[in-house]
């Protein structure tokens, strides 16, 4: 076993290793959407789904904490009560001390440590921050292609590298400060996903470095409160060494369990996440229409479906208002088998079995870095529509139809979820509907700082609805720049009732749902013609 780097703690080492780690990565054939950089003593305190489906709508921002006074940071002061007067006081980042170092036979040298190496870059917002990151794989591409390409010697992401190469712990300022200096300062997202405690932590010293270093103390049962209030993905550090840490990586994981079988994916039975629900008259009708179409010229043409009952899952109160979640809903059908041999080589039978449907997000498409040209598109504030009915504020959930919703809807509603990038504009909000896209409805107003999402409200005087396809779309007052658009459907659930071929189809509830089925066929005797029961859930 051998090091390919000789790596000192705060020199230059530290950060040729994570580029290095780039290359490797970027070189490697799986899909990969973030680059997460963690330590041997992180440990997770949130369930990778949800960690997941976050990211996912957020792909291409990148996550980094930009150290300031301005917004002051107690952890740089020596404790929470502390006030800051001194120089630095209104500036919006901090950057490095600007110290030169030089590494040379395994150890750190500090060159003139009492003075600053003066800042030789025009144009730089110099800001720095601790080296746990996550970048997009835009960034972390667009950053290599600069540091490593010889035909972009000129380039950003070069200069920074080698201003920042001869000066002490670069790792903490060179992705912060090509975050904030290149076109990716509009996708970085100031969410700090890491627990650590710094108040009196020790200053430590090391034989092969003049510099000393500040590391987090070990975590233990007592830091719990804290870090169930603050929710973060990971925290550190965990020692396993201890006896103390030990007791609160076994809390984590009780909890990581808890709230992992709570995800829409992964929770499976029928417990407290799921309650019962009315069947939509719409998803009726197009299951009916679909089985009778199928048995159409065959001798049971006369059976039709059932869909005996339906849930809906659940979103679990404890989750933060910032977290998407789609509406999931399962309905039982039962039906008589369409081909005997084929499902059961019997003189009869029947398959029955729960229905998933999960909401689809209309969310906007992320530009490839090789269309990107080197730069990052303006991403889009709004990451998430969504259109239903009974928006329940408190749930941060629909309690009725989503997509696919009846013209007697009488609380029909948009839910426009939005990043923390920074976009603070005005938006104009448009309903329309019909083949010529008639208008409907216009209003808008201001997405508020700090605010992870906004919702625009039908007036009921709207009821009943036009039955067909409708449009909500957004676009920004100043530019025109579209933010988002969907569409969804509107259909008469009288008429459904009454004729199921007049309702909306299976082909259209696929267009705006994933389905997935939990369906199976069971053998049956013709003249008892008992029923299978349920088969169990499908994730």
């Amino acid at each position: 076993i051998f090091s390919e780097f000789q790596v000192h703690r705060g020199g230059r080492s530290m950060l040729d290793v994570q580029i290095r780690a780039f290359e490797l990565l970027l070189q490697d054939k799986h899909e990969w959407d973030f680059y997460i950089n963690l330590s041997d003593t992180h440990y997770p305190a949130e369930a990778a789904a949800w960690m997941g489906s976050y990211l996912w709508l957020h792909r291409g921002t990148s996550y980094a904490r930009i150290t300031s006074t301005k917004f002051y940071d107690p952890t740089l002061q020596g404790g929470k009560d502390a006030t800051y007067d001194g120089p630095r006081r209104d500036d919006l980042y901090i950057a490095c001390d600007r110290s030169l170092a030089f590494e040379c036979d395994g150890r750190l040298f500090s060159l003139a440590p009492s003075a600053k190496y003066p800042q030789v870059l025009a144009g730089i917002t110099a800001a720095s921050g601790p080296e746990w990151v996550v970048l997009s794989r835009s960034f972390v591409d667009y950053m290599l292609q600069g540091v490593r390409n010889d035909a972009m010697s000129g380039s950003l992401a070069r200069s920074i590298y080698e201003d920042l190469a001869s000066l002490s712990i670069p790792e903490e300022t060179f992705f912060q400060t090509m975050l904030m200096s290149s076109s990716f300062c509009q996708t970085v997202v100031r969410h700090d996903f890491l627990y650590l405690d710094l108040y009196n932590a020790p200053w430590r010293t090391s034989p092969d470095s003049d510099y000393p270093f500040q590391s987090p103390r070990a975590l233990n049962a007592t830091h719990l409160p804290e870090i169930s209030r603050d929710e973060p993905w990971l925290v550190r550090k965990i020692d396993d060494a201890k006896a103390s840490s030990l007791g609160l990586r076994a809390a984590l994981d009780a909890g990581r369990a808890r709230r992992a079988a709570q995800h829409w994916v992964e929770s499976a039975d029928a417990g407290a996440l799921w309650m019962q629900s009315a069947v939509p008259e719409g998803l009726r009708a197009a299951l009916q229409s679909e089985f009778a179409s199928a048995r159409a010229g065959s001798d049971d043409a006369g059976a039709g479906v059932e869909v005996l009952s339906a849930r809906r899952w659940l979103r679990p109160s404890w989750l933060q208002s910032q977290h998407l979640t789609p509406t999931v809903l399962e309905v039982l059908v039962d039906n008589p088998c369409l081909d005997v041999e084929a499902f059961a080589g019997a003189w009869g039978c029947r398959f029955s079995g729960w229905l998933r449907l999960t909401e689809k997000i209309a969310a906007p498409e992320r530009p490839t870095f090789a269309a990107q040209g080197f730069l990052a598109a303006a991403l889009s504030p709004v990451v998430g529509l969504r259109v239903g009915c009974g928006w329940a504020e408190a749930g941060y959930e629909f309690a009725g139809e989503v997509s696919i919703v009846p013209s007697s809807c009488q609380d029909l509603a948009l839910v426009a979820y939005v990043n923390n990038v920074g976009f603070e504009g005005m938006v104009i909000i448009e309903w329309t509907f019909g083949p010529f896209s008639m208008p409907a409805r216009r209003s808008g107003g201001q997405i508020p700082k700090g605010y992870s999402m906004f919702v625009d409200k039908v007036s009921v005087s709207f009821s009943p609805l036009q039955a067909g396809r409708w449009t909500v779309s957004l676009e920004e007052e100043s530019s025109g720049r579209s933010l988002g658009r969907r569409s969804f459907l509107v259909y008469d659930a009288e008429e459904a009732i009454a004729d199921p071929s007049s309702g909306p189809s299976l082909a259209q509830y696929t267009e705006f749902f994933e389905l997935a089925s939990g369906i199976a066929a069971a053998a049956t005797s013709a003249a008892a013609g008992t029923a299978a029961g349920p088969k169990g859930d499908t994730s």
